[in-house]
């Protein structure tokens, strides 16, 4: 397996793990012109320090694949390069990014859950990086009375998944999920685009269902100007670059990478992704403070890894008139 197809598929459908990543076709190449002047910078680089490994591949026809693993933060970007006019050997990269539903909801028939009920849960890796998620059921798709928080504010152990209890299909026939705030400034992961509601119909067949958060389609555009200084990419102020490694750009490479990489080309949409039917913004006055999944019951180690949810639902919540499960 490549390099790139590594990369890919630590992050096809990540935010929702445990829904498999699909597999990669081959993908159509652009074809440059046969008269074609390749440019110097074009070619694959890459650099690491012990916490972190990053890789840009700069292609023909201007298109660039930027990818990043730094701990908890994997990625990839998709853009165009080109000439910074004025400055020789100087570079500008510039991410175009795509539409992306900011709360995934996956729905599956689960065989071991009764067809009158539902289950939901929540993916503790992907939510840990969303700034105050707010759900709510209904059986209808009017705007609910009241919202809760799912997470208190100040959380910071998280497990695999959180489940609510089980409830009665015919309560929940509306989902509804989003946030409030914008986000925090001091990490820009936790940046949405807009505070927004999504909401959800439970697909007919389907009793169990998962949510997760795409903080990489809540980031700004990655977009950084690089100076070409023989094998080295550089920082316009000199910092520490990216180094060019050894190989071409060959027809299977770029197929890696293009398949891999380019937004309209990678397999990412999945049958049991739901498509939301709207979204709305939700004053923060709407909001039920006591979460869904309270304090006091996180375990004493700093890090979760274990593959069973281990916090319970908030006790003793008043209801609200949503019929958000309490």
């Amino acid at each position: 397996m490549s390099a790139w197809s590594k990369w890919v598929g630590a992050l096809v459908l990540g935010v929702l793990v445990g829904v498999p990543a699909l597999a990669l076709d081959p993908v159509a190449l652009p074809k440059p012109p046969s008269n074609r002047v390749v440019d110097p910078v074009e070619g694959q680089y890459s650099r690491g320090t012990v916490d972190s490994a990053e890789q840009l591949a700069v292609l023909p026809n201007n298109d660039f694949c930027f990818a990043l693993m730094a701990g908890s933060l994997d990625l990839l970007a998709w853009g165009r390069w080109e000439h910074i006019p004025g400055k020789p050997g100087a570079y500008s990269f510039r991410e175009i990014k795509q539409s992306s539903t900011l709360y995934p909801m996956a729905a599956q028939n689960n065989p071991d859950i009764a067809d009158n009920e539902l289950l939901i849960e929540f993916m503790g890796y992907s939510m840990s990086r969303a700034e105050e998620p707010v759900f709510a059921v209904s059986d209808t798709d009017a705007i609910p009375a009241k919202m809760r928080k799912l997470f208190p504010d100040d959380k910071y152990q998280w497990s695999d998944r959180y489940s609510l209890p089980k409830m009665k299909k015919s309560a929940a026939k509306y989902l509804f999920i989003g946030n409030v705030s914008l986000g925090d400034e001091d990490h820009p992961y936790r940046q949405s685009p807009k505070p927004e509601i999504l909401v959800y119909k439970l697909p007919e067949g389907t009793n169990h269902v998962r949510f997760g958060y795409d903080s990489r389609g809540a980031m700004p555009p990655i977009n950084f100007d690089l100076i070409l200084r023989g094998n080295q990419l550089a920082t316009m102020d000199g910092d520490r670059g990216f180094t060019k490694r050894d190989g071409k750009l060959t027809e299977e490479v770029l197929n890696q990478i293009y398949g891999s990489c380019r937004p309209n080309e990678r397999e990412d949409e999945d049958s049991r992704l739901i498509k939301p039917l709207r979204s709305f913004v939700l004053a923060p006055s709407k909001v039920n403070a006591t979460p869904y999944f309270g304090p006091g019951s996180d375990t004493d180690d700093e890090y979760d890894n274990t593959d069973e949810p281990r916090i319970e639902p908030a006790r003793d919540v008043p209801k609200v008139k949503d019929q958000t499960p309490g």
